[in-house]
């Protein structure tokens, strides 16, 4: 038994009467199915994206009152190497996330006429030395640090050769201890 549609032979002509059926049948339901998939219609749905970048590091130090050191009387022939060394106390505090910035500090401050690695006082001839960790640091270059483990840090009293001081006199400096991320 053999079908022909319009003078043309079925695909489904050599199968037997109830295959056909069956295959007839699955056609009806599984090309529709196959044809509604690449028919669907899909509708786009805007999304915008938006944020603020915050950068959350910071430091702070734990006073913003003036340190002030004091080293009370000195005597002129013992301004040698570390013998008037004080220490600063300071504390440090940083939070955050640093990006991948380096922290530094520095002290900012004017250098003594006579060695430009020193603190100038108010005295001709008498400079500071800055230590941090142990390590002379000259004003208002920046050094590294690490934040965890703030450094210590200390002042020393350096005459320059053949200064002349007056008994009794008084001397001051001034610097500004600053930190930031680079």
């Amino acid at each position: 038994m053999s079908e022909e549609y319009g003078g043309k032979r079925s695909i489904f002509s050599d199968l037997p009467f109830f295959t056909r059926k069956i295959a007839i049948f699955l056609g009806c339901i599984l090309v529709p199915l196959l044809s509604a998939q690449g028919a669907v219609t899909v509708n786009p749905v805007p999304v915008n994206i938006t944020g603020t970048v915050i950068a959350t590091a910071s430091c702070t130090f734990g006073s913003d009152k003036l340190i002030q050191i004091e080293f009370g009387d000195v005597f002129i022939n013992q301004i040698s190497g570390d013998y008037y060394k004080k220490a600063v106390d300071y504390s440090l505090s940083c939070k955050g996330d640093a990006d991948g910035k380096t922290i530094k500090m520095e002290w900012i401050g004017e250098a003594a006429s006579f060695d430009s690695t020193l603190l100038t006082t108010d005295v001709n001839g008498l400079g500071i030395k800055l230590l941090q960790d142990s390590q002379k640091v000259s004003p208002n270059t920046w050094f590294t640090i690490n934040a965890a483990s703030p450094p210590a840090l200390d002042v020393v009293l350096v005459k320059n050769s053949g200064a002349k001081f007056s008994n009794g006199q008084e001397f001051n400096a001034s610097a500004t201890l600053k930190v930031d991320y680079l």
